[in-house]
């Protein structure tokens, strides 16, 4: 971009996330709500390059702290952007999530 006298490209990083004290509950739902990107050919080579097997193991799970902690390496691997896609909808869970945010 540089040499084309351009900014630099942003990089979108679209995380699917669950702030909870439940991981084992968040996993179950990120499993149900997620499945269907293990049949999407592009999701199936990133989930390759991770070296997982299903799109929910790359959902970043956890209490807030832990949250924050994995969602600050997407910056550290140059995410200019990183948009938190919550798959846990309930009014109850989407206060974590937006505090989250906030701290990024």
């Amino acid at each position: 971009a540089a040499d084309a006298s351009r900014p630099p490209p942003r990089i979108i990083a679209l995380v699917p996330v669950a702030v909870t004290n439940n991981s084992d509950a968040a996993r179950a739902d990120a499993a149900k709500a997620l499945h269907f990107y293990d049949q999407i050919p592009s999701n199936q080579k990133i989930m390759a390059r991770e070296g997982v097997t299903h799109a929910a193991d790359l959902a970043v799970i956890g209490d807030p702290d832990a949250v924050i902690g994995q969602l600050l390496r997407y910056r550290a691997a140059g995410a200019t952007d990183v948009v938190l896609s919550p798959f846990q909808t309930e009014p109850s869970a989407l206060p974590w999530v937006w505090a989250v945010a906030a701290e990024l």
